[in-house]
């Protein structure tokens, strides 16, 4: 986990919001509740900017943090292990995001960085998975299907 983690609130300018995603490694801040609890609710990236800049035609002097704010993280606790983090992984998040007890922001995970760690996730049986071909697909058998004979009721 990487503690580097720039946060706002989402009552914060955009302007400030993007002086901090240009000082911030990662490409996103934290949007939090307040500065007190300080509880993850989304984040902030110059791709969700443009997108309500350019592609819906907003002002941005008057948008703000919240305005803009992507809820597509996932929390995970500090003590979870590893191991235990594969569904995280399930729905593509923009951002995994490490909590405390108290479900304050400790710290990032970049997405890449957890496959690394637990490996490519296998796929669930009964799913259909895209290969790197987007033309091939195929169904990886459900674990009460036997190939050769479809399905057993």
């Amino acid at each position: 986990m990487s503690t580097c983690a720039r946060e706002c609130t989402e009552d914060t300018p955009l302007k400030d919001v993007y002086e901090h995603i240009q000082a911030c490694e990662h490409g996103f801040v934290v949007v939090v509740d307040s500065t007190s609890h300080r509880v993850p609710i989304g984040i902030v990236t110059e791709h969700s900017i443009c997108e309500q800049i350019i592609a819906r035609g907003r002002n941005a002097k008057a948008l703000f943090a919240g305005s803009v704010m992507s809820t597509n993280v996932k929390r995970v606790g500090e003590s979870a292990p590893v191991a235990n983090c594969r569904e995280v992984l399930s729905n593509n998040p923009d951002a995994i995001l490490v909590v405390d007890d108290q479900r304050r922001l400790s710290g990032i995970i970049e997405p890449k960085r957890l496959k690394a760690l637990i490996g490519e996730p296998h796929p669930v049986a009964g799913r259909v998975v895209e290969g790197a071909n987007a033309s091939f697909v195929r169904k990886i058998p459900a674990t009460n299907e036997i190939p050769a004979f479809g399905w057993l009721k």
